[in-house]
């Protein structure tokens, strides 16, 4: 989809704005249906008579791609920082390869699934099992909790 720059008229202050073709398109990418109102300035004085924090936005090197890209933190302890196209392809790429680790080819279960159902059965642990998983918003984490309390049939 080819996107343009585009003059619109703040309601704050009544001042044309440039709603830039990059905008667009991270309006698109992200489904945002309704288009910018205020102009930038009108934008960040309605946020600080709102109490909002700024976010902090650091200017960075993408890791895989090489692509400049800004993200809303400050990169610490030498990690990789991605583009936001790389970092769906790692974090996909992450995601497989834990799968493969769980569920993978061989006969039986992995050492690091038998684990993770070991430590289920004492509730306390769940944060260990869910470390042992890569977190609790890996939905590998609940199917292993429901697995183990015997609420879901094991896979065969």
């Amino acid at each position: 989809m080819d996107f343009s720059d585009r003059t619109l008229t703040c309601r704050e202050c009544n001042q044309p704005f440039t709603w830039t073709a990059g905008e667009q398109q991270f309006y698109h990418e992200k489904n945002l249906v309704n288009i910018p109102a205020r102009c930038p300035d009108c934008r960040a004085s309605r946020k600080a008579r709102l109490g909002l924090q700024e976010r902090v936005q650091t200017e960075v090197v993408c890791a895989e791609c090489g692509l400049t890209t800004t993200v809303p933190f400050v990169p610490r302890n030498g990690n990789p920082v991605y583009c936001s196209h790389c970092f769906e392809r790692v974090r996909s790429a992450r995601q497989t390869e834990q799968m493969s680790i769980l569920y993978g080819s061989q006969p039986g279960r992995s050492t690091c699934q038998r684990q993770v159902r070991n430590e289920l059965f004492l509730p306390d642990q769940d944060a260990t099992a869910a470390d042992a998983v890569g977190g609790t918003d890996n939905p590998l984490f609940f199917h292993l909790l429901d697995e183990a309390r015997g609420t879901v049939v094991a896979d065969t």
